[in-house]
């Protein structure tokens, strides 16, 4: 009796505060998967988690912790603990050169279920030393990087190198298979950083060097564009039209006209022209090739007309 007028209070003041039935528990939401990219640097391992921001349901998670280990069949040790990062540097037991391993990862957020994965196999190896006296030349096309490729590794032992990475701005490139670089993507006036690093496995994950050091400039393109070519006029009463061959220069911004010496028009960026309204009399045209810098060719050559 005394425990069924028990249960009838508590549903009496459950009722009272507004509540009903069993409480809900809290959603646990669900980490999506993320993509993970990992390489070898130097003695470390470098880890990208990839993690999501938001949940499926557009819900912003808050992450808690992070785990990563190193495991092989028989063994798997501990290698990071702590807060969740974009980029996460750990250092490879050496012990651990030359073994198959898998980097387990573990995250764990609030209210959301904990997400464990595990990566496709891969072999750490003793890294090649950095690529020495990191060079560069300024060209037409952009800046051109030279270096000298290590010949042994970090234990002393003779190697090859498969490839190398380049840095720009800090930000990773893709591999190269000589030992030079011609960045094409360069601005004048910008400031730009380059490293360099030796690859013994040029495919992720990628097995590199440590950075070599580090090489600043400011590209300042100060070279003129390829002069057009095999200019043509033709009369048609008060116009003049021109044709020409296109500068061979891969920085071609576009072409100024010439009559008599002076512009007749703002920079145009096809290879043809109508100079329409000319005055009577005997001209002179050239055409002058200028590049993304403002750099000016010298002119191409000289036609001669004459409007009657």
């Amino acid at each position: 009796m005394r425990k069924q007028l028990s249960i009838a209070l508590i549903s009496a003041v459950m009722a009272y505060c507004g509540v009903r039935g069993t409480p809900t528990p809290p959603k646990r939401i669900v980490i999506p998967k993320p993509r993970v990219k990992f390489w070898q640097m130097g003695n470390f391992l470098v880890v990208v988690p990839g993690l999501a921001d938001k949940d499926e349901n557009g819900e912003k998670i808050l992450y808690r912790q992070i785990k990563l280990w190193l495991e092989t069949k028989k063994k798997k040790e501990l290698i990071y603990q702590g807060e969740v990062k974009g980029k996460i540097l750990v250092k490879i037991p050496e012990r651990f050169f030359g073994e198959k391993l898998k980097l387990k990862m573990e995250v764990k957020a609030k209210s959301a279920h904990k997400l464990t994965l595990r990566t496709k196999p891969f072999t750490p190896l003793p890294p090649p030393l950095p690529p020495e006296t990191l060079s560069y030349s300024l060209r037409e096309e952009g800046i051109l990087l030279t270096w000298k490729p290590p010949k042994k590794n970090i234990k002393g032992e003779e190697i090859s190198p498969t490839g190398y990475m380049i840095f720009k701005n800090g930000r990773m490139l893709r591999p190269v298979f000589s030992p030079f670089f011609l960045d094409r993507k360069v601005v004048s006036g910008k400031k730009y950083v380059y490293r360099v690093s030796a690859l013994l496995r040029s495919q992720p994950p990628y097995i590199m060097s440590m950075k070599s050091e580090k090489i600043s400039l400011t590209y300042i393109d100060k070279i003129p564009p390829a002069p057009p070519s095999s200019l043509e006029a033709l009369v048609s009463g008060k116009d003049v039209y021109l044709q020409w061959k296109p500068s061979p220069s891969p920085d071609l911004a576009g072409y100024l006209i010439l009559r008599d010496g002076n512009p007749v028009d703002q920079e145009i960026t096809s290879t043809s022209y109508w100079d329409k309204g000319v005055k009577k009399g005997k001209h002179t045209y050239q055409v002058v090739a200028v590049d993304r810098a403002g750099n000016r060719s010298t002119p191409s050559n000289k036609v001669e007309v004459e409007v009657k």
